[in-house]
């Protein structure tokens, strides 16, 4: 009988650690962003491009060093990526011409690549997948970026609601489109990367916690490595709106569920003591997005390589587990 309790007891020790190692997240839990990551926000309310580091729970930002003012004298910027090959930011550069642009997220310098060129010469939105070939949208037509010259080359029309919110989910390799179309007025689609073949995503979303369809405005979209979508709501409703901001929420997203959750982050200068009355927006201390840039933990260093084989140190360790057993089933027998 007290061989069944234990080996029940360790059986039961064991799935309970199989199942905390499990990446599945709670439903009803608000999300937080995977440790040592960042969600970046670009600023649509001043010149240049001023990058903001986000804390998701609040919305307050600090501002990342001094922005660029590039040659086109743009001002706002679409949702970009970090490039999983060459670790740079890239975003488009909103002005009397596309650029193609990089931004050092250390000192929130920009730098000019080139003038989008090609099958079409603006972009509502860059993107890539994990191997670090990129994407650009315009209208609901797919195409293809080189990073080194801005050369778009035609893939497909999507035939979709183009909303400026599309990214890649990291888990599992998809494009994600948003719209404003369908029953909730809030469709999603898979949209693939070689024909731009758009496939309806199901279950739809649950905007209750957002209050309906009738403010659901998606305007910018990225994807954490744990598969949250993180969603800039263009409907600019909420406390902050209430009492006379323009400040748009941010809202965590789970596409196995369909549940969105209300925003907790509304984009706000964290460093202002005093703030400045030149605008709506301003004048309440929070800023307006259009563009968000995540940013993934740096991976852990390499261990140094011992010459062992790993495979030799695990059976090793599996030899050892087994003897400790061994000697507490022993150790059992002769104290009964």
């Amino acid at each position: 009988m007290k061989k069944k309790i234990a080996l029940g007891t360790a059986l039961t020790a064991l799935g309970a650690l199989v199942f905390a190692a499990s990446p599945a997240l709670a439903v009803s839990t608000y999300p937080t962003l995977p440790a040592g990551s960042k969600l970046i926000a670009i600023d649509c309310d001043d010149d240049g491009y001023q990058m903001w580091d986000m804390d998701m729970s609040t919305g307050d930002s600090t501002p990342i060093g001094t922005p660029t003012v590039l040659p086109n004298g743009g001002t706002c910027a679409p949702s970009g990526f970090v490039s999983p090959v060459d670790g740079k930011a890239y975003f488009i550069d909103w002005g009397n011409a596309n650029d193609l642009a990089t931004v050092d997220l250390e000192t929130g310098v920009s730098t000019k690549i080139a003038t989008l060129n090609g099958a079409v010469a603006v972009s509502c939105g860059i993107f890539a997948d994990g191997a670090g070939n990129a994407y650009s949208v315009t209208g609901s037509t797919l195409y293809s970026l080189n990073l080194e010259t801005g050369a778009t080359t035609l893939i497909g029309d999507t035939q979709l609601d183009d909303q400026c919110a599309y990214a890649i989910n990291p888990v599992d390799g998809k494009l994600y489109w948003f719209t404003e179309t369908g029953t909730n007025s809030a469709d999603v689609y898979t949209v693939d990367l070689t024909t731009a073949a758009a496939t309806l995503v199901t279950p739809a979303l649950d905007l209750t916690a957002v209050g309906g369809w009738y403010n659901w405005n998606p305007d910018a979209l990225a994807f954490d490595s744990n598969g949250i979508a993180w969603l800039q709501d263009d409907s600019c409703t909420g406390p902050q709106y209430n009492s006379g901001s323009n400040a748009c929420g941010i809202e965590p997203i789970n596409l196995t569920t369909g549940e969105v959750w209300a925003p907790q982050a509304w984009p706000n200068d964290k460093t202002l003591t005093v703030v400045p009355s030149n605008g709506d927006s301003d004048s309440k201390g929070y800023f307006y997005t259009m563009g968000l840039l995540y940013v993934p933990a740096e991976p852990e260093p390499d261990l140094p390589d011992t010459g062992m084989n790993a495979s030799l140190i695990a059976a090793i360790g599996g030899l050892l587990a087994v003897a400790g057993v061994v000697v507490f089933v022993v150790g059992r027998r002769r104290s009964a």
